[in-house]
């Protein structure tokens, strides 16, 4: 984890100002998982966590965007190397790509040692609501199709020892129609 932060200091992408952080030239901030898992129980009692994802997927999609415009990242590769990097930097956990058909528009990764799976405990339903809609977006982009959606099919919440997420265009997973909706406008 430190050779990306010393690679990112050298070449200054990685900054700290007074009371500012930027990270590939997004704005960022530290703060403690229970903030962000506070939030989050929230909108699930209010039935809004498709908001975090919906958030989460245009995030994605623009991180991506802008890793494959500011730094010249051309391949998949390069541009999940980056991506798995900086949210086990973050501090989110480790990210891996089983499978990246461009062809099938199809996307199989794994997430293992997830600070908010373990920070939750045992839950009746996946609660990476956030790390599968930055996972979704960053797909759509590089797919190139903006309906990839992803849906989370083993969690560590769940008892399971990894999370897993599959990505592919939202209309090929056997979910109610509503399951993706907050549209993106």
């Amino acid at each position: 984890m430190f050779d990306i932060v010393r690679k990112l200091l050298s070449v200054r992408e990685m900054e700290f100002e007074s009371a500012k952080i930027n990270l590939l030239k997004q704005p960022v901030v530290m703060m403690p998982l229970e903030t962000y898992m506070g939030l989050q129980k929230k909108f699930e009692a209010e039935g809004r966590t498709i908001d975090i994802y919906r958030a989460a997927w245009d995030t994605g999609y623009k991180w991506f965007h802008e890793m494959k415009t500011n730094y010249g990242m051309d391949t998949i590769k390069s541009m999940l190397k980056w991506g798995s990097s900086i949210l086990s930097l973050a501090g989110w956990g480790n990210l891996s790509t089983r499978t990246f058909d461009v062809d099938r528009k199809l996307v199989h990764y794994d997430f293992g040692n997830s600070r908010l799976c373990e920070l939750y405990g045992p839950q009746k339903q996946p609660v990476c609501h956030l790390i599968r809609g930055y996972l979704a977006g960053g797909s759509a982009y590089m797919l190139g199709d903006k309906e990839i959606e992803a849906v989370e099919t083993k969690c560590m919440s769940l008892g399971d020892p990894k999370c897993e997420f599959v990505c592919k265009p939202g209309k090929e997973f056997d979910l109610p129609d509503s399951f993706f909706k907050k549209t993106r406008d």
